[in-house]
């Protein structure tokens, strides 16, 4: 499987889980402690996933979800996001930023890792006004 994936969570030991997920799939991933510099860092890693957490400091997942969907260059990249946060209405508002995938923390690591081999083994979404 040729994928990259870009990590962005302000919990270090969280994003280590994430990243050893990545591992066993074979995708080389990278892990980054905040929102900073995302968008840029999508653009130019060109990732076939991007898991954010919904709530971090500088830029927020949501955030970041929203930017990527309103990019054509980045669009097409799925998102995971994921929350820690307990608030009910987190997924809604993952929905409504148009994550392809949302997960609350704690979750399981299996389930996460069949999850993320399904939704990398979907066709690339095509972006409005393009062929598929």
């Amino acid at each position: 499987m040729d994928s990259r994936a870009l990590v962005f969570d302000d919990d270090s030991h969280f994003g280590s889980l994430i990243l050893e997920v990545f591992q066993m799939l074979g995708i080389g991933a990278k892990y980054f402690p905040s929102g900073a510099g995302a968008l840029e860092r999508i653009r130019s890693e060109k990732p076939s996933v991007v898991v954010v957490d919904i709530q971090m400091p500088e830029l927020d997942g949501l955030s970041i979800c929203e930017l990527v969907r309103a990019d054509p260059g980045t669009a097409h990249t799925r998102v995971v996001v994921v929350s820690g946060s307990g608030f009910p209405d987190a997924r809604a508002r993952a929905e409504w930023a148009r994550a392809d995938l949302f997960l609350d923390k704690p979750f399981d690591v299996a389930q996460f890792h069949a999850d993320l081999t399904e939704l990398l083994a979907e066709p690339t979404p095509s972006l409005p006004g393009t062929a598929a």
